[in-house]
């Protein structure tokens, strides 16, 4: 089995979006749900311009916060389930994977701040991810930022290939 498998039925209107990840990744997905209420992302930049006022960047950090809330709870109700085939299977619905990126993304800011923003990314493939000395922090943080990043990805060109799809059919 690869690392990340996605499989889209339905239709292009009403896809649902069939995850199965490898075992080894049901620790993050774990982690995930325990820490993303945690990963509070920094609402207003400091570099900002001036020009914005103080009651637009209130009413941004507040909508984004909003958002925030809303993804959190999304996720406390999110359940996978361990298939026979040694892997963790997901079902999302269009809206659902979405949040799904929108969380994962989360994430990825959260780890990307606490290993101190480093520029560039430290990037290494899922499987080349090595996992000993865990829980380390920064090799936890590195390996979760990894794996967000991955499935990010492979998430979004699912939704991309689907979008194709549904372009194709229009016309």
């Amino acid at each position: 089995m690869n690392p990340v498998e996605i499989q889209c039925s339905g239709s292009p209107e009403n896809p649902v979006f069939q995850i199965r990840l490898h075992s080894v990744f049901e620790f993050f997905l774990v982690w995930l749900t325990r820490v993303h209420q945690q990963s509070k992302p920094r609402f207003i930049d400091c570099s900002m311009p001036n020009s914005l006022d103080d009651d637009y960047a209130a009413t941004l950090a507040q909508a984004k916060w909003e958002a925030f809330e809303g993804r959190s709870q999304w996720l406390s109700k999110v359940q996978f389930n361990r298939c026979a085939t040694d892997c963790v299977q997901l079902i999302f619905s269009g809206d659902e994977v979405e949040s799904l990126v929108q969380v994962l993304n989360d994430m990825r800011m959260f780890c990307w701040e606490k290993l101190g923003c480093p520029d560039p990314v430290p990037h290494c493939g899922v499987s080349e991810i090595n996992l000993s000395g865990f829980p380390r922090e920064r090799k936890a943080l590195e390996g979760a930022l990894e794996i967000a990043s991955a499935l990010q990805n492979a998430v979004c060109q699912q939704m991309f290939d689907v979008g194709d799809v549904s372009e194709h059919q229009d016309s």
